[in-house]
């Protein structure tokens, strides 16, 4: 038998844990959002960013890919997406790398922001909170 107390108190902890991760989301959109550097951010940090004072910067159009390397080739980062970006739209991300350890090869990602002026498409997955941007060419 469960006591009608229990019922609340469980359905006010699952409100509150909603609400916090509703909370977590909309920061690290916000942090994300705020960013201007190509690369990948994990919550509310920089994991992987693009330095032109070590890295060439590529766009490939036919792949929709950003490619970051340094002159030796021995670190990369290369984010496809499976369509051409839109505001709002859910897309897949496929990252290949080497010398970058923890990331997945594909994600489904939501489109935060595009700047057709500064070349940026702005990327997220809720699931992992982790953010992309996008060097992109139209």
């Amino acid at each position: 038998m469960v006591l009608p107390w229990a019922v609340s108190a469980l359905m006010l902890l699952l409100m509150t844990a909603c609400q916090q991760e509703s909370s977590i989301v909309k920061q690290t959109k916000s942090y994300i959002q705020a960013q201007e550097t190509v690369g990948v951010y994990s919550s509310s940090r920089a994991l992987y960013l693009y330095n032109e004072n070590e890295h060439q910067l590529s766009f490939r159009p036919q792949a929709k890919s950003c490619l970051f390397q340094t002159d030796d080739q021995r670190t990369y980062l290369e984010m496809s997406l499976s369509d051409d970006p839109a505001e709002k739209k859910k897309l897949s991300l496929y990252v290949s790398t080497r010398g970058y350890s923890g990331l997945d090869k594909e994600y489904k990602v939501e489109v935060l922001a595009v700047d057709k002026e500064k070349h940026l498409v702005k990327l997220f997955n809720q699931v992992s909170l982790t953010g992309f941007l996008m060097y992109y060419e139209w």
